[in-house]
């Protein structure tokens, strides 16, 4: 089993199975919710003002007009999301560290308590 969780396979098995992720599949709503939102204003300024392709050269969209504005995003919500996720990302991740460091600390006593 070692053999196979280490082989170079490891990664395009993950990415097959990363469909069936328990993580992925209960946030697919909100983050389907945000590409859609993302990719509605994407298009509208894309078809009503102008965009820019990859090699910087400006066009003007096929439905402009000159007194249509662009539609964006307001960055406020953003901004105070911003401090709640980093503070969530924090303790998550300094949970994990903890349990992490337990485990070794358990595992290393278990080691010592064989070798005696």
């Amino acid at each position: 089993d070692w053999v196979r969780h280490r082989s170079s396979e490891r990664f395009f098995r993950n990415v097959q199975s990363i469909g069936s992720s328990g993580i992925i599949q209960s946030l697919r709503n909100e983050v389907t919710f945000v590409t859609m939102a993302a990719v509605f204003v994407v298009a509208i300024n894309m078809l009503l003002v102008s965009y820019q392709d990859f090699d910087g050269v400006s066009h003007v969209g096929a439905l402009a007009n000159s007194n249509i504005r662009s539609v964006s995003l307001p960055a406020l919500p953003f901004s105070i999301a911003s401090p709640a996720l980093s503070l969530l990302l924090v303790f998550r991740t300094n949970t994990g560290y903890s349990r992490w460091n337990e485990a070794r600390t358990l595992w290393g006593g278990l080691i010592n308590n064989c070798r005696n």
